[in-house]
């Protein structure tokens, strides 16, 4: 009766202790610029293609990749995301993956430190097209695991998802290749994606209003946007980005070490209180 009483003295403290050490995880997903300005997909799913050559030497990889990774995302979801037509091909679909042989010079971003880039193509408020564009100079996208561990990232931007800030998530900004890091997609990938699948919903339940486009604009498609500055997603490894992992790391070990010392000194508490009675 005793150890009873002690085990519950210790429950506050110990939710206390958890809720410290796990609050670098809370909400750490995020919405991209363009949902959060309210463009949305009229229907789903998205149809996607493969926008590779069958003789091409990577589209076998490639689309055991982006199945396999299209599959990661659907078994988490009540709705069906992406339509791909396996073979690469679809009459309907203008939403692409593809890789760039030329890939700086296309993008503007660095061929040694990007592996991709997600572009989101809108006439507001609405989602028309998307593309994946894969870094062909990239050295490290030969193994089909890692091509497949980052075609589920980008498919994530294709829906609205940002970058994570959590990190150990699919969806943060940086991925560890060669076989190291997370393969599947975390909890709060999952909480982020079950939230944009219901903003989808609720933006498609809505009378849609586009916005006028300004005089004299012969473009269909006014907004390109992506996840990140440029108007694009790019996912690299860096420096700077090395350096925030290290800083979310030590504040993780500050959170546990604080909430070992509140968690302890309530129990000490409690148990002179206890002695005392």
């Amino acid at each position: 009766m005793i150890l009873k009483k002690k085990w519950h003295s210790l429950l506050p403290a110990f939710l206390l202790f958890l809720g410290l050490s796990l609050q670098h995880h809370s909400l750490a997903y995020q919405f991209t610029e363009d949902l959060l300005r309210g463009s949305f997909w009229r229907t789903f799913p998205i149809p996607l293609k493969l926008q590779i050559a069958s003789n091409d030497s990577r589209f076998s990889i490639t689309e055991q990749a982006l199945v396999d990774a299209i599959e990661e995302w659907q078994k988490h979801s009540q709705i069906k995301l992406w339509d791909y037509q396996e073979g690469g091909t679809s009459a309907r679909a203008n939403n692409v993956v593809r890789w760039s042989n030329n890939f700086q010079k296309e993008t503007g971003y660095s061929a040694t430190s990007t592996m991709a880039i997600t572009v989101r193509y809108s006439s507001p408020p609405l989602l028309q097209r998307t593309e994946i564009i894969i870094n062909g100079q990239y050295f490290g996208l030969a193994n089909i695991e890692d091509l497949r561990k980052i075609l589920i990232h980008e498919l994530g931007h294709t829906i609205g998802l940002d970058h994570s800030q959590e990190y150990g998530s699919l969806m943060y900004s940086t991925l560890a290749l060669g076989g190291s890091g997370p393969s599947y997609l975390s909890s709060d990938d999952i909480e982020g994606l079950n939230q944009v699948i219901a903003y989808h919903a609720q933006k498609q339940s809505e009378p849609i209003q586009l916005e006028q486009r300004s005089q004299g604009s012969s473009n269909p498609l006014d907004s390109i946007a992506g996840c990140g500055q440029n108007n694009q997603h790019q996912l690299s490894f860096s420096a700077a980005e090395n350096k925030d992992v290290k800083k979310q790391f030590y504040s993780w070990i500050f959170s546990l070490f604080l909430g070992g010392i509140i968690t302890t000194t309530l129990y000490a508490m409690k148990l002179k209180f206890i002695k005392k009675n």
